[in-house]
């Protein structure tokens, strides 16, 4: 299996199980890297300012989140430190749905969920009883410095961490012909 991209516990209420999460997907896509022909290097993308047709260096760019068409409202790095995150190195769990509940376009991403050795035993607790009873764990989670709506649900003998979209960042179907 692959290495842990990350270690902490699947928490509900006093129940606290240690596991590590593993990527369950991987991207297939083809990727091309743009080379020098002559010489076969590959080439950096560089970073321009089209207003002022200069080259911009990482330490004269910002981070601006557009409010409005061309208006931006500037974020520093302090900016997203002084966010209060509520959960930690835990799946924080906060409800039970049926595992059917969750259609497929709401999953975005998937995870292994194994257990560190002290937690096999309520791991494997958690798993039988969200399998026998057809139930999904929805919850949260810190991930990348950033709070994600999640699922847990068994598949193959294993708990599976799917990080979930939510309700507004799913499209409608393109309109029938």
């Amino acid at each position: 299996m692959a290495r842990a991209l990350w270690s902490g516990a699947i928490s509900f209420g006093f129940v606290n199980i240690p596991v590590k999460r593993f990527p369950a997907t991987e991207n297939r896509d083809l990727s091309f890297t743009t080379l020098h022909a002559p010489c076969k290097t590959p080439l950096t993308r560089p970073y321009v300012c089209p207003t002022d047709s200069v080259n911009v260096e990482s330490k004269d760019m910002a981070k601006g989140y557009e409010f409005a068409k061309a208006q931006y409202v500037l974020m520093a790095d302090e900016d997203f430190e002084r966010v209060p995150l509520e959960t930690s190195e835990a799946i924080e769990g906060s409800a039970f749905v049926d595992a059917d509940e969750i259609g497929p376009l709401y999953r975005e991403k998937s995870y292994y969920l194994a257990p560190e050795q002290i937690g096999v035993k309520p791991y494997e607790l958690s798993r039988q009883a969200l399998a026998r009873t057809n139930k999904v764990a929805i919850g949260r989670a810190i991930l990348w410095r950033k709070e994600q709506l999640v699922s847990i649900r068994p598949l193959d003998g294993m708990l599976v961490l799917n990080l979930l979209l939510y309700q507004d960042e799913i499209r409608p179907p393109p309109a029938s012909r």
